[in-house]
């Protein structure tokens, strides 16, 4: 009798730890998902963009790529005039209507603030053209006044595209320059 209330108090045992391995892998699936998901908008955050957007646009290799940096116009006057409440709630829909905007392949992540980047692998510069056109037409055509009475938001986007062995920064680069550019144009 004592060698099977041993048994069975092992196997009690072997089950508490597997219990508490799953908690614990639970726990840390969380603490992945939080350290890559921007906690406002719920979408990539810089980390994922660094890591995820980086192997991407790798991946392409010699193929191409597109990138694009979305820009809120005016976002300091939306908090200042209408609250940072509605600044936050702004962000939230943009992050919305630009995951709306793209292919499952693609990644479209918080950047900083109110910049969004978006990795468009396999979008030569003429088809990314047409995304911005369709992202603009989104944001600029969205009905913001169910967040605030007499709400406009515009962006302005800046596009570059290149071929994937060149790496990520390199075609940010371009792209934050084409939207100073952009926003020059404004």
């Amino acid at each position: 009798t004592a060698r099977r209330a041993d048994s069975v108090t092992s196997r009690i045992d072997v089950e508490r730890r597997r219990i508490e391995l799953r908690k614990h892998e639970r726990i840390a699936d969380e603490l992945r998902r939080m350290a890559g998901e921007d906690p406002l908008t719920a979408i990539a955050n810089r980390r994922t963009l660094d890591i995820d957007g980086g192997a991407l646009i790798s991946a392409c290799g010699a193929g191409i790529v597109s990138l694009a940096i979305i820009d809120v116009d005016n976002f300091k006057a939306i908090n200042d005039v209408h609250s940072h409440l509605v600044g936050d709630a702004v962000l939230k829909r943009l992050a919305e209507v630009l995951s709306a905007q793209i292919r499952p392949s693609d990644l479209v992540a918080r950047y900083a603030g109110d910049e969004f980047v978006l990795v468009l692998p396999g979008l030569d510069a003429a088809a990314a053209e047409s995304l911005r056109v369709c992202v603009q037409h989104a944001t600029d055509h969205e009905h913001w006044e169910h967040i605030a009475p007499g709400l406009t938001v515009t962006t302005s986007i800046g596009l570059a595209t290149g071929v994937g062995r060149d790496g990520l920064w390199p075609m940010f680069a371009d792209a934050d320059a084409a939207l100073y550019d952009a926003k020059r144009a404004c």
